[in-house]
């Protein structure tokens, strides 16, 4: 029979004893990720190594390797091994935008940094994140481009505790999945609402459009699966033969 002794965390509470022995050793395999024992790049061990250096089987490692690919942490390459997922390099979608090109692909646009600022958070940061009154938040205002062409401009608002010095990255990271692999936090889920609004005027200039259009409006806050905000971003986005909102419901 498999022991779950081997794969507990040292500082684990009931809350663990309640999960399954493959969502247990998926939290060990992100917790190599997080730590940087694991690194994107060269291949992870396979199955059957990690299997007998946890003395478990490898169902049970595959399908915690499942978990991890579900939340694009891995991918695997046939005939070449698991890889963990580099979501710094800009070439991986988003797991959190719901934007697509016409062709059905999620849109991974370029994207433009046009302004940066840290201070203290407003009140409306305050509440979105959940910060404590004098904390201070980090800001970016930025664009996206599709075939070169302004389809987005985004506001995005960061706790800066959880992101420091990300200003002095060279370059300022734009997506919350390569933000947060730069600090070993763990984006999982987001709560998203969308609304159509008028275009300010600053939003219109960086856009093309004339101020007042009516236009898609997103607003996302990302979480981490503890329930922590990392990430507050809105913006507004001009929809269009090339790009297109779109979710799955069930």
């Amino acid at each position: 029979m498999e022991s779950n002794a081997v794969v507990l965390p040292k500082d684990a509470n009931m809350r663990f004893q309640t999960k399954t022995l493959y969502d247990q050793v998926a939290d060990v395999f992100i917790s190599r990720i997080l730590s940087g024992a694991w690194k994107p790049g060269p291949a992870i061990p396979g199955e059957q190594e990690l299997a007998a250096d946890l003395n478990l089987s490898v169902g049970t490692v595959r399908k915690a390797l499942d978990i991890l690919e579900r939340r694009k942490l891995i991918e695997r390459r046939r005939g070449r091994g698991t890889f963990v997922v580099d979501h710094a390099s800009g070439k991986v979608p988003s797991r959190f935008s719901a934007l697509q090109q016409g062709d059905g692909e999620i849109a991974n646009a370029k994207a433009i940094v046009i302004s940066t600022a840290i201070g203290s958070a407003t009140d409306e940061e305050r509440n979105r994140l959940r910060l404590a009154e004098g904390e201070d938040c980090v800001r970016l205002c930025q664009v996206r481009l599709l075939n070169d062409e302004a389809f987005m401009v985004e506001e995005v608002s960061l706790p800066s505790r959880l992101f420091p010095h990300l200003l002095d990255t060279v370059p300022i990271p734009t997506r919350i999945t390569s933000m947060t692999q730069r600090y070993g936090l763990l984006p999982d889920h987001a709560v998203e609402e969308v609304t159509v609004r008028a275009l300010p005027e600053d939003a219109a200039r960086d856009l093309g459009v004339d101020a007042g259009t009516a236009m898609l409006h997103i607003d996302r806050v990302v979480f981490t699966d503890k329930d922590r905000p990392l990430e507050w971003r809105r913006g507004y986005c001009k929809l269009g033969k090339h790009i297109r909102y779109r979710v799955a419901v069930s």
